[in-house]
């Protein structure tokens, strides 16, 4: 999160200019395909800082990344195993995640 000026001349991209109900992002359709929201509270948040991430460290983004990235999202309804698998999924290691 950064204070309002520091958007000054920046482009911003919220959730809903990330994909579509037709072509979803590569994290939106990674939160999909492994069913990772209940009531949707953190779903946005999740999302986001997952992409942030991803666009920022996709090299480096292992678990330890991961959980460090959305350590400041509340999930309320305790889906913490499927935003972690969506998460990984997104970056690719959803194999190393499992072993």
């Amino acid at each position: 999160m950064i204070p309002i000026e520091g958007c000054a001349g920046r482009d911003i991209v919220t959730l809903e200019g990330l994909g579509s109900r037709q072509r979803p992002d590569p994290v939106q359709a990674a939160f999909i395909e492994e069913q990772a929201a209940q009531c949707g509270y953190c779903l946005n948040g999740m999302i986001m800082s997952t992409k942030a991430l991803l666009l920022l460290a996709v090299a480096s983004s292992g678990e330890a990344e991961v959980i460090e990235a959305l350590r400041y999202n509340l999930c309320r309804c305790g889906a913490h195993i499927e935003i972690m698998r969506a998460a990984m999924r997104a970056a690719g290691h959803l194999a190393e995640a499992q072993d």
